[in-house]
């Protein structure tokens, strides 16, 4: 008898593909697309939506998907199903998840949270202030907004949230905990917009801003977000201390558990040092990079052979590694339907459609409208990538169309592709981590989520553009 494994809802998945199939056989294609253009849109809309209610593991999706594509002869699978490979991206990003093993393998990040903790967290907006500060310095050598969720998040959020006392009896920890994770997930959206290399999917923004004419380096990219970035970290944490009061009323053992866990990490091993050099060094090119004239991938190749020469880690590990492997498979075929879908012509058709409605506002609200519906859409989606890839060039390419300034457009909508974060708990991997831990309920997750958003937007709008 054949099985089904467990980790594959059947029924969602033959829903979608009945739905596809009807819409494939009896709906037109609309006016100002091809049967093809059309054929390719139902079935990367439907990829889309497998994707978003995780039916099958991330890779398993688009494999379906790029054989369905394959044997209804929507496209040709040797040039243009792996088109996608040719990019420098997914290599960028296999290259840059590979090098950040470095870090999670080795106790670095926790030693930089804790020293912020021990330094400032001698009340419960202090500690906040912690966790921030801790994220924003590892945002800027650890380019992985879900490593640093899984590194620091949420291991520190539920034991800080453990080690706190409360004049609220039985209701301490969840009350802290359910603070602290607003305040980290928040810190972590943020700092993913505000560093080019704080986010793997950043340079596939990059990518575009190129291609539309505008050049953003590390240091342009901080040049244009640190300001209103800054002031949302620095906000943020008092605006949350009032929508989810932690009752806090001493800060119990915090201070002597973070010395004891200092003393039990012990002083810096050799690699770590060695860690620390290489990713320092690697910092300071990035930020070079146009003086000295070497690019970011191959500063983070060169970072890559570094550690493997020192046996910081091994080949095999690196290679051997799912975590590294997979968004290297995703990214790639995501990027391949990208180049389809704009070759038979959908992302014209896509960007005309999108115009006419922008289009009936005032001049100086299109940036606004246009980055606004961008930004609402992450609540159709699980991950920035899958978002970037699919919306971020038809967003651009709208917006340059309807005379918007291009430095403006690009960078709003760079940092709304990690602003938008704090929408719901699903719409990042370090969203879903931070939820997991229990202390906050999806209701008042969205809903704070939505006010904190609202904030960021405002403070964008008002000192980012």
């Amino acid at each position: 008898m054949i099985s089904i494994h467990k980790d594959i809802k059947i029924v969602p998945l033959l829903l979608i593909v009945l739905c596809a199939a009807v819409i494939w056989f009896i709906v037109p294609s609309p006016t100002g697309l091809s049967v093809k253009a059309w054929h390719m849109l139902i079935i990367f809309a439907a990829s889309m939506i497998g994707i978003m209610m995780d039916i099958i593991p991330l890779c398993g999706t688009l494999f379906l998907s790029l054989l369905f594509s394959a044997l209804t002869g929507t496209i040709d699978i040797k040039t243009q199903g792996v088109s996608g490979f040719a990019a420098f991206v997914p290599w960028l990003i296999f290259f840059v998840v590979a090098m950040s093993k470095a870090i999670t393998n080795s106790t670095i990040s926790v030693r930089i949270a804790y020293f912020f903790i021990k330094t400032f967290g001698k009340n419960i907006i202090g500690l906040s202030y912690s966790l921030t500060l801790a994220e924003l310095v590892l945002a800027t050598i650890l380019p992985s907004n879900t490593a640093r969720g899984a590194s620091i998040g949420l291991p520190l959020t539920t034991s800080l949230a453990k080690y706190i006392g409360s004049s609220v009896k039985g209701a301490s920890e969840k009350d802290v905990g359910s603070f602290l994770s607003f305040v980290y997930v928040c810190s972590n959206s943020v700092c993913s917009a505000m560093f080019l290399t704080a986010m793997i999917s950043n340079a596939i923004i990059a990518d575009t801003a190129a291609k539309s004419g505008l050049s953003l380096n590390w240091i342009s990219w901080l040049g244009y977000t640190c300001v209103p970035c800054l002031i949302i970290l620095a906000i943020v944490p008092i605006v949350l201390y009032f929508l989810s009061p932690p009752r806090v009323m001493s800060m119990g053992m915090v201070q002597e558990a973070i010395r004891q866990k200092e003393k039990d990490l012990g002083p810096l091993s050799t690699n770590e040092k060695y860690v620390l050099c290489v990713f320092g060094g690697m910092l300071l090119m990035w930020i070079l990079a146009d003086v000295i004239r070497i690019d970011i991938m191959t500063t983070t190749i060169m970072g890559l052979c570094i550690f493997l020469l020192l046996g910081i880690f091994k080949v095999k590990d690196v290679l051997g590694d799912s975590a590294i492997l997979n968004p290297v498979i995703t990214i790639g075929i995501l990027i391949s339907y990208a180049n389809c879908l704009s070759e038979f012509g959908v992302i014209d058709w896509f960007n005309n459609e999108i115009k006419g409605v922008v289009e009936l506002c005032p001049d100086y609200l299109k940036l606004h409208a246009l980055s606004i519906v961008y930004f609402l859409t992450h609540y159709f989606f699980s991950g920035e990538g899958s978002r970037i890839i699919a919306l971020n060039l038809p967003f651009v390419l709208t917006g340059l169309s309807l005379g918007i300034d291009k430095t403006s457009l690009i960078t709003t909508l760079a940092v709304f592709s990690s602003f938008s974060d704090m929408l719901a708990h699903y719409t990042c991997p370090a969203s879903i981590l931070l939820f997991s831990n229990g202390y906050m309920t999806a209701g008042k997750r969205m809903g704070i989520g939505i006010v904190i958003s609202a904030i960021m937007i405002t403070l964008w709008f008002m000192l980012g553009t």
